[in-house]
């Protein structure tokens, strides 16, 4: 019966990193942060410690006697649920055209649906996805060094983001960024 639950579990959270990253490749035009007028360096060290942290979550080391309990495994089906429902979300808000605030070269910014509580919901989405990694498959410490790098590199990268928006839609995401969150509803 365990083993059939942790087969459940490992297939959701497969299940749900297809959802999130297909939703990214078909949302999400590539551009380059430099062609945007950004700054590519915050960028591309946000990506660097991203990958870093998801490394570190999937580290399969385990100390003798440590196990990982029922409750994590439901704890990260929820999480992984979670994060597809954010991850559609985020790209119907936009109207699926754009993800990130920062892609959008129209004359609107998104304001509407999860981007009037967070100003990047795809990064909300990529927070949640890799919680939900870690308590399904991640040791404790593994778990918190691999969370901090994760959002780490989530924040270099979302305000990276917001120096682009800055420029593009100037005074208007100014009164945007007053009222909404960066990428948690609760932190900064």
């Amino acid at each position: 019966m365990a083993m059939q639950f942790r087969v459940i579990v490992d297939s959701g959270l497969a299940m749900s990193w297809i959802v999130f990253l297909v939703a990214l490749v078909k949302a999400r035009p590539w551009t380059r942060v430099r062609d945007l007028g950004g700054r590519p360096t915050e960028a591309r060290w946000g990506t660097v410690l991203i990958v870093a942290g998801l490394a570190i979550l999937l580290i399969p080391y385990w100390p003798p006697g440590a196990h990982l309990s029922a409750a994590s495994l439901e704890i990260s089906i929820g999480l992984a649920a979670l994060s597809c429902l954010l991850s559609i979300w985020a790209m119907i808000s936009t109207r699926g055209a754009r993800w990130s605030p920062a892609d959008c070269m129209r004359p609107q910014l998104p304001r509407t649906g999860l981007h009037s509580i967070v100003r990047h919901p795809v990064y909300t989405a990529l927070i949640v996805q890799a919680f939900a990694t870690a308590t399904a498959l991640s040791w404790w410490l593994w778990m918190f060094a691999g969370m901090f790098f994760v959002i780490l590199g989530v924040d270099l990268r979302a305000t990276a983001d917001d120096l682009i928006l800055a420029d593009i839609f100037q005074d208007e995401f100014l009164e945007y960024q007053s009222g909404t969150k960066l990428f948690l509803p609760w932190l900064h």
